[in-house]
């Protein structure tokens, strides 16, 4: 199972995911292509050096989260993701019609997670109200890490239209 995998040494598996998940990596192709239940830290990039969203105490940090909670939750979110996406259409799923605002990085992996389909492609579909929907060019998974300036930027714009 993952969670073994990860957990062995969890600093050095949240080094990669992040790093790999981010605007900042070469390529996820490598890790999109391994097989089924292949090693899934063996085909992640680990970077020389961190990019500077990302400091060893904020890892030292996570890391610790980590060790005291597991990997089980979180991996199990991204298992049942198939089994979402073909319940939401019997469901009767409504637009929200809240004011709301969506912020996401350009290259977020889990933008095309279901093949054929950009999750990003119909956000106004999905929201009657939308009021701000920012899209940050080369940003990866770690939306306000990686671009924090720009996602505070979006959220006031979006409080400011508030009434």
């Amino acid at each position: 199972m993952v969670e073994a995998e990860i957990e062995v040494n969890i600093r050095i598996a949240l080094r990669k995911i992040y790093y790999s998940l981010s605007g900042d990596a070469q390529s996820l192709a490598r890790w999109l292509a391994r097989p089924e239940g292949g090693d899934i830290l063996h085909s992640l990039e680990d970077p020389e050096s961190f990019p500077p969203w990302i400091t060893d105490n904020d890892l030292d940090y996570f890391a610790a989260n980590f060790e005291a909670g597991g990997f089980r939750g979180p991996v199990n979110r991204y298992r049942n993701q198939v089994r979402d996406f073909e319940a939401l259409s019997g469901m009767g799923v409504k637009s929200i019609i809240q004011p709301s605002c969506f912020v996401a990085g350009s290259k977020n992996v889990v933008r095309s997670f279901r093949s054929g389909l950009d999750i990003y492609a119909d956000v106004l579909g999905n929201s009657t109200d939308l009021r701000v929907g920012e899209i940050i060019n080369g940003i990866g998974h770690c939306v306000q890490q990686e671009a924090p300036d720009a996602v505070n930027e979006a959220l006031l714009e979006f409080l400011g239209s508030l009434n």
